[in-house]
């Protein structure tokens, strides 16, 4: 076993499952009165969101949340920022993790390095510690706000293999641009939201590893 090999993980999609999001995003847009557009709403503030993952300044999250309610018509003189991080918040608090999935990663992380890389806000990384156990199941943790880079641009790739031979990650991803830049870069590159997919895959790898 070799704690240079690295099973890497992103969040939302695969430890979190993105089929929960829709509920949320209809709970945000009742409470602004957008429920009979909640997709486009919601799709707009992700559009605009690698702004506010890169950066733990609430400043800036802020602002990117002014922006977006604008877009809608929104006065954010009565629906102010801050507000938002409320609604946004209690919507998705009880969203539920893929709990096999993280009894893998903690089994994995007595033989192996374990490690999460996600494109996430500081809104999201409270939500992320308490369904990852605290982080406690990972070694390594690579946060686009704790870099100041989103997935898919190299940069933030190259973060990762400051600690490890391409080669020699495993990494997990639901979103196919995310998994061809890793697999361009060497990386072994999974593409599923499929918890059983994902679990059958490092089974396989520990057996070829072993």
């Amino acid at each position: 076993m070799s704690k240079d090999i690295l099973f890497l993980f992103d969040w939302g999609g695969v430890i979190e499952p993105m089929e929960q999001w829709a509920g949320n995003w209809l709970t945000i847009s009742k409470y602004y009165g957008m429920e009979d557009n909640f997709e486009e709403f919601g799709n707009a503030f992700y559009a605009k969101n690698h702004i506010s993952e890169t950066s733990r300044d609430k400043k800036i999250l802020y602002r990117h949340v002014n922006s977006w309610l604008k877009d809608f018509n929104i006065d954010t003189n009565i629906h102010s920022a801050f507000e938002f991080e409320s609604v946004y918040l209690e919507s998705f608090k009880d969203n539920y993790a893929n709990e096999r999935l993280l009894d893998k990663i903690e089994e994995l992380k007595k033989d192996y390095s374990t490690g999460i890389f996600s494109n996430i806000s500081i809104f999201d990384s409270v939500r992320q510690s308490k369904q990852t156990r605290d982080y406690t199941i990972f070694n390594y943790r690579f946060l686009s706000c704790d870099f100041g880079v989103c997935k898919p641009d190299t940069k933030f790739y190259k973060e990762v293999e400051n600690y490890f031979d391409p080669k020699n990650i495993y990494y997990f991803d639901d979103m196919l641009n995310n998994v061809i830049t890793a697999r361009n870069r060497g990386w072994n590159a999974f593409c599923s939201k499929d918890e059983k997919e994902i679990l059958d895959t490092i089974n396989k790898i520990i057996v070829k590893l072993k």
